[in-house]
């Protein structure tokens, strides 16, 4: 399945295959929920197939639409592990210097790049700096920033961008016309037509609340932290953790002047104007800023205690609502 925002990139990668212009080694970047693995695999169905149309019907199509094609690969992070281990990174190595079996083109890609440890991007980094003709290497990371400089310096940028935002309203009515609050989702999920997909169900508006009021609560002192960490214990600290990030922006925009219609959370606008009561511009900004970091750790390749993870931002948090705050 190919989506309407990526149709004119895979096109644009297929006309450079056929005028022998295509990068040994790509990066597809872009923020979640755009849809980049299904971009790389729709790519790989058109390199791969006999006419170089994504036919179905031809024995290289068969193969990969049954996972056996020997002339790709999809490297990703085992059942067990959030990382791209080296074994695995050593066991590509070897099959990229071997010889196609079906054809002329051997396709792998990597997903997410970003879960690579520094062994293990090493190690790629000897697959790339000799390729044998016709081998494509196809990254693809939400956070390229995490990956080693040589790795990206070795690698062509494909950016895929956020859609139109008409563009996207009217695909997402396409999949479910009886969703009322699509603009909203579409809004919550910074653009990304498949992220508001996953946040369409009730439960993530209620969650929301949930959410947000924990963060109120913690702001005027109704609550203390341990008591906070473990009401939210069967929310996944992702969400805590964005719409945190989401709320104190909005707060920093709301201090800063902007109306309404530049809120992000615009079902949120009471909420985040209680918390303005407590922070400046200035400290809302630090509070994303903070949150930020654990974000990032969150969705790294560790594994942090997460209880532990979210007692410790809540403090943090809690002491940016003070006057003698300061980076």
């Amino acid at each position: 399945m190919i989506y309407p925002w990526l149709l004119s990139i895979l096109e644009d990668l297929t006309d450079r295959q056929r005028r022998d212009r295509l990068p040994h080694a790509m990066l597809f970047v872009g923020q979640g929920g755009l849809g980049k693995l299904q971009l790389a695999k729709a790519l790989v169905h058109q390199l791969l197939c006999v006419s170089m149309n994504s036919c179905g019907e031809c024995k290289m199509c068969r193969l990969l639409a049954a996972g056996s094609h020997p002339d790709f690969k999809l490297i990703e992070p085992g059942e067990d592990s959030r990382q791209i281990k080296i074994e695995q990174i050593r066991q590509l190595t070897d099959w990229v210097n071997q010889t196609a079996h079906m054809g002329a083109q051997k396709i792998a890609i990597l997903n997410p790049a970003h879960a690579m440890n520094r062994n293990s991007a090493n190690a790629l980094l000897k697959a790339m700096e000799e390729p044998p003709a016709n081998t494509h290497l196809i990254l693809v990371s939400d956070d390229p920033a995490q990956l080693l400089a040589t790795i990206r310096s070795r690698a062509q940028i494909v950016q895929v961008p956020v859609p139109q935002r008409s563009m996207a309203i009217e695909w997402l009515r396409e999949q479910d016309e009886s969703v009322a609050e699509w603009d909203l989702l579409l809004r919550l999920a910074d653009g990304s037509p498949l992220y508001a997909i996953e946040k369409s169900d009730e439960a993530f508006l209620v969650r929301r609340k949930q959410i947000s009021s924990a963060w109120c609560d913690l702001l005027n002192g109704n609550v203390d932290v341990v008591t906070l960490v473990d009401s939210l214990s069967k929310v996944a600290p992702e969400e805590v953790l964005l719409l945190g990030m989401t709320m104190f922006a909005d707060v920093a925009r709301r201090c800063l002047g902007a109306g309404d219609d530049a809120i992000q959370n615009s079902d949120l606008v009471p909420q985040i104007a209680e918390i303005g009561e407590y922070m400046s511009s200035y400290q809302a900004l630090a509070a994303v800023s903070r949150i930020q970091t654990d974000y990032r750790l969150l969705k790294g390749s560790q594994n942090p205690n997460k209880t532990l993870l979210l007692e410790h931002l809540m403090v943090d948090c809690l002491n940016m609502n003070s006057t003698s705050f300061g980076l």
